[in-house]
């Protein structure tokens, strides 16, 4: 099956209001991604507002960033997915106000489940953390049969004008 999309590719974000890539989500991290051979990369860089010590990242920003970063794999895949498990090597502090590499890839798939990983790293190569995800892929009814204002948030979303979010059942 060929890519959804092409090496290069800036991805749109998962839905208009996601906390790590939505552009409509005034408290959000806004996190782009690109696709790549391998998977999906971006560059990022966390400011004061995700101060957990001083003048270091938060941990559960850090979380955060990385699941969003695995999330980004399903348009690899070209189905929606969530999050079964996500685990977290932090290596050493994140600091703020430093740019920040991400990449990610599918580690493999076995029916609905998606194994991934990525990991953040500063332009020297240094990992500030690393990530393994299990990940299940969804039917568009997901959404709906858990959360009872899903409905209407994705008939909000595809009545907007313009493109904010990702093909299908998560975005217009």
């Amino acid at each position: 099956m060929p890519p959804l999309f092409p090496p290069g590719t800036d991805l749109p974000a998962h839905q208009p209001n996601c906390f790590g890539c939505g552009p409509r989500n005034q408290a959000g991290l806004h996190l782009r991604c690109h696709a790549t051979k391998d998977g999906v990369a971006g560059r990022f860089m966390l400011e004061e507002r995700h101060e957990g010590g001083p003048g270091l990242a938060h941990g559960g920003i850090v979380a955060a960033v990385l699941d969003d970063l695995l999330g980004f794999l399903l348009y690899h895949l070209g189905a929606p997915m969530v999050t079964a498990r996500l685990e977290i090597d932090f290596r050493r502090p994140l600091p703020l106000e430093v740019e920040v590499d991400a990449v990610a890839r599918i580690v493999s798939t076995e029916g609905r489940k998606v194994w991934t990983e990525g990991e953040l790293r500063d332009s020297d190569g240094t990992v500030y953390a690393a990530a393994r995800g299990l990940f299940v892929r969804v039917d568009p009814g997901h959404f709906a049969r858990v959360s009872r204002n899903a409905a209407n948030r994705i008939a909000m979303w595809q009545l907007a004008e313009g493109s904010e979010a990702g093909p299908g059942p998560v975005g217009p």
